[in-house]
């Protein structure tokens, strides 16, 4: 088979999220999670700002599936949420995880 460009590089692709818990604890949780394959140039460009994890975080990430608000409401994503999370180490680690995951050949886990 040979390789396609496509106009689109989103993906869907699972994100796992490990929530510290009292007790010294995790709790696994999951959603899908729509994933930009940014090019080097972009990917670059994170490198370059002062929070680099926050920066890729908000870049690669471009909506989602399955993620409530605390009142079990279906959260909507939007760009203002989206900052809001990156401020949330254990959440920008598991979005650039999935990210490098798809970007490496990671097999899905979800």
């Amino acid at each position: 088979m040979s390789f396609k460009i496509k106009d689109s590089n989103t993906i869907k692709w699972p994100v796992t999220v490990n929530v510290p818990q009292d007790g010294g604890t995790f709790k696994t949780q999951k959603f899908t999670g729509h994933i930009e394959l940014i090019d080097y140039d972009a990917f670059q460009e994170t490198l370059e700002t002062e929070d680099s994890d926050a920066a890729l975080m908000l870049a690669v990430l471009k909506g989602w599936e399955n993620v409530q608000a605390e009142d079990g409401a279906e959260a909507e994503f939007t760009p203002e949420v989206a900052e809001r999370l990156s401020k949330i180490p254990y959440f920008r680690l598991g979005v650039i995880r999935a990210y490098r995951d798809a970007i490496q050949g990671g097999a899905a886990k979800n």
